[in-house]
């Protein structure tokens, strides 16, 4: 896991700055490309949250995995997952990163260390707990140590009676 102080190095502060403004921009053009109706799903943006899932991942090594809610383009892009493959997911292509079968809310992209995107309010919590938990007992081939679940956005959505 990356250390950072209270203040990043200024290289490190200038990359979560163009990941910010890039997810936006992204962000900003998917809405005014889903006005022409041609986008095979519901999509939910994630514009304002950009600095949550930037920041997040910024804390975050190449063995990291993480996973998300229905909000989950910021989230997807900065753990580096596919441009190409996320929007034609969104067109419901095959090649999308879910063979354009999930669309905007399940998205995936196991290489960036994306497990995946779910819709369903709170589910995120037993894939999360069930990935790390996996990661104490198994080897993962495609990851060179062990499956490591990071950051699993849960966003007020549980009761502490469930986690």
């Amino acid at each position: 896991m990356t250390e950072m102080s209270q203040h990043p190095p200024s290289d490190v502060a200038r990359k979560m700055l163009r990941d910010l403004l890039r997810i936006r921009r992204i962000e900003e053009r998917i809405a005014s490309l889903y006005a022409e109706q041609e986008m095979c799903c519901p999509t939910h943006f994630s514009i304002g949250q950009e600095a949550v899932a930037v920041g997040v991942c910024a804390h975050l090594d190449g063995e990291d995995m993480i996973t998300s809610a229905h909000r989950s383009h910021a989230h997807y892009l900065a753990k580096d997952g596919d441009l190409q493959a996320m929007l034609a997911e969104l067109y419901g292509k095959a090649a999308g990163c879910a063979s354009g079968k999930g669309g905007s809310m399940h998205l995936i992209d196991s290489e960036a260390g994306f497990l995946g995107a779910v819709p369903i309010v709170g589910s995120t919590i037993p894939i999360g707990v069930g990935a790390e938990r996996r990661g104490d007992d198994h080897r993962i081939a495609s990851r060179s140590e062990r499956y490591r679940c990071r950051a699993c956005r849960i966003a007020g959505t549980s009761s502490v009676d469930r986690i």
